[in-house]
């Protein structure tokens, strides 16, 4: 057997392992729908409370909650369960009253209004302007005071005291990277 099937070989049995263990999670967890409610209720909560970073924070914790044999495990996958209920009520609802058709419709008349007012007042040419001053106000304000590093740092902070609380060993923390500037994502103005 050469290097090349050597490798295959490899490939494919940790994608087998990974498969039955990823299984054998969903199956503890009461199914991988029940995993994916937990996530996007901690997801929604997170995200209420402090934003995006924060809610994937949340929704991974509620996806490792799930696997666990305690109070907090039984809470997690009861969450699930009821999110996967909810979504599952609201499908049938939207199929019964043809929710999906009355939104296309909705949105279809209000797209061709908003393209008419954008046209007569430019609109769109307006706000581009607005964003990117304010990006770069952001971005001298952030320049100045370190905003974004200390917002990064702390973010990082409260997730390992959550994962400290959480964790059955209280060993589990986050390392974090040396947090840069939220407004990097932007280009320059």
């Amino acid at each position: 057997m050469d290097d090349q099937d050597s490798e295959k070989t490899k490939t494919e049995t940790t994608n087998e392992l990974v498969s039955q263990k990823s299984g054998e999670m969903a199956e503890k967890a009461g199914g991988a729908a029940v995993i994916a409610g937990a996530a996007a209720a901690g997801l929604a909560a997170g995200v209420a409370v402090s934003g995006v970073a924060v809610g994937v924070a949340v929704a991974g914790l509620a996806v490792a909650a799930t696997q666990r044999s305690d109070e907090i495990g039984d809470a997690a996958r009861a969450t699930g369960n009821a999110v996967v209920h909810g979504y599952e009520k609201a499908k049938e609802y939207s199929e019964e009253h043809h929710i999906g058709d009355k939104v296309k419709e909705v949105t279809q008349k209000a797209v061709h209004k908003a393209k008419e007012i954008d046209e007569q007042y430019h609109v769109v040419e307006k706000a581009k302007i607005g964003a990117n001053t304010a990006i770069a106000k952001a971005k001298e304000i952030d320049a100045e005071y370190h905003i974004s590093t200390k917002v990064a740092t702390g973010v990082s902070s409260g997730v390992n005291a959550v994962t400290k609380a959480i964790s059955p060993r209280g060993t589990s923390t986050v390392t974090p990277e040396e947090p840069s500037s939220i407004f990097s994502f932007f280009p320059p103005c």
